[in-house]
């Protein structure tokens, strides 16, 4: 990191050195108020040019880390004000006294900002639908499409603060008078970012299908929200409220997951259950004093999307219920299934000839979506897309026959399966409902 110079020198210093060489303006950041990191500060100043106009406008966008962004502008003509990494890091690339180079016609009146999204499954949030893997990474995930976008997609708890403070540190320098997404002033060419991005964090209104402006990806947007309730433990797990309903765009179904503080892993999932105008209910399956331990959330809304029932998530609890039971009937997965790969071997059961009979499976029960007749299989080894054979080469297949919440008993179908043909082997894959 670039020492500020605002530390090293006092104000009658820094205006001297300044009259001597302006090219050291390049080295002190915009803001003193925030800690903002000027390791890259002027690195792409090539790619820039001189401000005529005021500041009305800054742009949110979707990119790479800091150091990516920088180098990548080395080669390319543009540049953007900002860089926001997934941990909160402010970093800024360009004097907000120039103009950068990110939004064609929105270039010479804005600020730009540039929030890292996330890599997962082997793609980014920028390349996941241009290559068409959304649809299937939500089939193999047993998710919704938006349910994708939400996860790559999406801002940490940290960027969301920095953002916040970064945007209301500029308007003491600025009369900003609108914050705007990529998309909403350079639709074109194919630029919908910031992708899945909850505009109430920063005070905004939610973008809608059919608004003025509106973005393709805005219907898909992850709501960050607050535990605020406890309503008691049900057989799936912990009731809870969360602080945000309607008026932030969560319906029934959307799909939940608990996180300790800002830390971007999900520790735990859920479906929303009830929606009123101000608070949501769900049901996560967790204890009361693991919910206490990670009490913010994050929810994937599609604003505007249609909502029925609720449809499951990966360890939602699903509201297919009957008065009074608290275990789904999900029914048969022979009509509506996926594919979970979540699972592992927990325990199992030998019979008299020495083949194992039941397998125990941790991480497949009904809060899974796992339904009474699920068939599954066994991966030969953690680390590897084949499955267990016996000795005459057939696959050994399972189908199980006791759901409970978090795991299920399953009964060996085809081929036979020693307990040294398991040894290293518990991954399995389970077919499950939708």
């Amino acid at each position: 990191m670039k020492t500020l110079l605002h530390l090293l020198l006092g104000a009658a210093s820094l205006s001297a050195a300044l009259a001597v060489n302006p090219a050291l303006a390049h080295a002190a950041p915009d803001s003193t108020a925030l800690a903002v990191d000027d390791e890259y500060l002027g690195d792409v100043d090539h790619h820039t040019s001189a401000r005529a106009r005021e500041v009305t406008t800054v742009v949110v966008h979707n990119g790479g880390s800091a150091s990516v962004n920088n180098s990548t502008w080395q080669d390319r003509r543009a540049s953007c004000h900002y860089t926001i990494n997934r941990d909160g890091a402010i970093y800024q690339h360009v004097e907000e006294g120039r103009v950068a180079w990110h939004a064609k016609s929105a270039n010479a009146t804005s600020i730009g900002v540039e929030l890292e999204i996330r890599r997962k499954y082997g793609r980014t949030c920028n390349n996941v639908r241009k290559d068409g893997k959304a649809a299937e990474l939500a089939r193999e995930q047993g998710v919704r499409v938006e349910d994708v976008y939400a996860e790559l997609c999406a801002p940490t708890p940290a960027q969301y603060k920095a953002l916040s403070a970064l945007i209301r540190d500029i308007k003491t320098r600025h009369p900003v008078d609108r914050v705007v997404g990529h998309c909403e002033v350079e639709p074109e060419g194919g630029h919908a970012d910031p992708r899945a991005f909850d505009w109430t964090r920063l005070g905004e209104a939610p973008r809608a299908p059919g608004s003025d402006n509106a973005c393709d990806w805005y219907r898909v947007a992850a709501v960050h929200a607050k535990v605020v309730g406890f309503r008691g433990a049900t057989g799936g797990g912990q009731r809870i409220t969360l602080n945000r309903g309607s008026e932030h765009g969560l319906s029934v179904g959307d799909l939940g997951y608990m996180h300790a503080g800002d830390a971007d892993a999900p520790t735990a999932d859920f479906v929303i259950e009830r929606v009123r105008a101000r608070e949501a209910d769900a049901i996560v399956n967790m204890t009361l004093e693991q919910v206490k331990a990670n009490r913010q959330v994050s929810v994937s809304a599609t604003f505007g999307g249609a909502r029925g029932e609720v449809t499951g998530a990966r360890g939602g609890l699903l509201s297919a219920r009957e008065a009074g039971d608290e275990k789904p009937r999900l029914g048969s997965c022979e009509d509506d299934f996926t594919y979970h790969k979540g699972g592992t071997i927990k325990d199992f059961t030998v019979g008299e000839d020495g083949a194992i009979e039941t397998l125990t499976l941790a991480n497949a029960g009904w809060s899974q979506r796992v339904c009474d007749d699920a068939r599954g299989m066994i991966y030969a080894g953690d680390k590897t897309d084949a499955f267990v054979e016996d000795e005459g080469g057939q696959k050994i297949r399972f189908q199980t026959h006791e759901v409970s919440a978090g795991e299920s008993v399953a009964r060996i179908t085809h081929g036979r399966l020693t307990p040294e043909l398991l040894r290293g082997n518990t991954r399995i894959v389970v077919r499950s409902k939708r």
